[in-house]
């Protein structure tokens, strides 16, 4: 009888990365951003940065339950920068637009 040869071991499981997160939420917020770009209400694109988080929260506590925490936090990063942007852009539209919230 031969003896069996050694079984390999088990291999780190993967994190996932980060720029696959960052690409996930940049797609669906595009997406998104799309569809209600055309809507009858164009002032909702206004509240995208936090209309995403509609999506974010399921989506990374999901990544987060199967592993992939470092998708979770690539997505969490690109959510950032989009409510970010978003609030620079909607301030400057609003600027411009000489609305005044006296």
């Amino acid at each position: 009888m031969q003896p069996q040869p050694p079984i390999p071991p088990e291999l780190p499981k993967s994190k996932g990365s980060i720029l696959t997160g960052v690409t996930i939420g940049f797609g669906i917020t595009l997406l998104v951003g799309m569809f209600v770009g055309v809507s009858p209400m164009p002032e909702i694109l206004i509240g995208l940065g936090l209309l995403q988080y509609v999506w974010v929260v399921p989506i990374c506590l999901w990544l987060r339950k199967a592993g992939e925490t470092q998708t979770a936090n690539g997505l969490w990063i690109m959510s950032g920068i989009i409510v970010l942007l978003n609030a620079a852009c909607a301030g400057l539209i609003w600027g411009m637009s000489g609305l005044d919230f006296k």
